[in-house]
This record gives structure tokens, C-alpha cells and sequence, in this order.
């Protein structure tokens, strides 16, 4: 099967890092990596270990990036989701899956797929995909 990653862009809080590892480990995911974190070392932190509550694997083999684009690398399906700053603002057009078909379309197979959460996710995903 292929791999998912899930890459959580410019997090500032956390804990947050430490309940995602726990949600991943929880659904079967493992590979969690951070774009520009506010802090290098959250992986390590014991408040981030006590939220992860039994995921400290996923931490302890997170990847920390500098940029998204490093983060995407590899991938060639790509699941982004986070909160616009503007919910007026026109989006730029994208093919949109139903869940089931998103999910047979990774089970196809060759497909290395990522699922990114953010502050900045719209105006990354627009930056990427547009």
C-alpha cells in the first residue's frame, strides 16, 4: 500500500503536534512531518509526549522541513485542508473526490499521498496546485 504523510504547516501550539501523533497512531499513519514549527524541539517536549499518550514513535520519527515543497516531495496526490483567512475570497479551482473515491484512488496503488493541516493550508494549496 502506499504511504501517507501528514504535514501540519507553522504549528504554534504544541500540544497540537502531540494530539495529531496520537490521532495518526490511532488510524494506523505513522509518518508525520512539520513545516517551519515555532519550535525545533517540539517533537521532544514532555508535554508533547504526554499528548501523544502512547504515539511517541510518530514523534520521535517526524520530520521537521523548512519549506512545504520539501515537504511535498514524493508525493503525487495531495489532501489539504485548514482554515481561509477570508471565507469570501474567490478559490481557484480543484478536482474534488468524494471520500471513498479518494480513498480508492490511493488504493490504486504507485500513489504516495500527504494530508497537510495549517493556518496557511488555502494559500499553500493555491501556491502548489494552481
Amino acid at each position: 500500500l502506499p504511504t501517507t504523510r501528514f504535514i501540519l504547516l507553522n504549528t504554534q501550539h504544541n500540544e497540537n503536534v502531540g494530539a495529531a501523533a496520537r490521532a495518526m497512531k490511532t488510524m494506523g499513519f505513522d509518518e508525520l512531518a512539520l513545516v517551519s514549527p515555532r519550535d525545533k524541539k517540539v517533537c521532544s517536549r514532555e508535554k508533547v509526549i504526554q499528548r501523544a499518550s502512547g504515539a511517541v514513535e510518530v514523534l520521535r520519527n517526524a520530520k521537521i522541513y523548512s519549506s512545504l515543497d520539501q515537504a511535498l516531495d514524493g508525493t503525487n496526490v495531495i489532501c489539504g485542508t485548514g482554515m481561509p483567512n477570508d471565507m469570501y475570497r474567490k478559490r481557484a479551482e480543484r478536482k474534488y473526490h468524494n471520500p471513498r473515491d479518494y480513498f480508492e484512488l490511493l488504493l490504486e496503488g504507485n500513489t504516495a499521498a500527504m494530508d497537510y493541516f495549517g493556518v496557511s493550508c488555502e494559500r499553500a494549496v493555491n501556491v502548489r496546485l494552481a
